[in-house]
């Protein structure tokens, strides 16, 4: 992570809700929010972990949307933002 630009996080990285993998999951967040990179963190969970950490300040971007975000990253059109386009469309017309 020290010369990465950007930095995904989509799930949470380990059992965090468990004490004896906490340590893991705390040490991969605090990484992420100690680097210079745009730090991206997606999922619910995920989310969860990075607040109960008291991270959430120290990260770029944080999104509940986890599935969506990817698929977003990936380049996939989302049904939501794809019906909100057509709207518009119908609307200019």
């Amino acid at each position: 992570m020290g010369t990465a630009k950007s930095i995904v996080v989509s799930g949470p990285p380990g059992v965090y809700e468990r004490e004896e993998f906490r340590k893991g999951t705390r040490g991969i967040l605090e990484a992420v929010a100690a680097s210079e990179a745009f730090s991206l963190v997606g999922g619910g969970h995920t989310v969860a972990a990075v607040q109960e950490l008291g991270l959430t300040d120290k990260m770029s971007y944080i999104s509940t949307a986890g599935g969506a975000l990817i698929e977003f990253l990936m380049g996939s059109r989302l049904p939501a933002v794809a019906a909100l386009e057509e709207a518009a469309e119908k609307r200019r017309d």
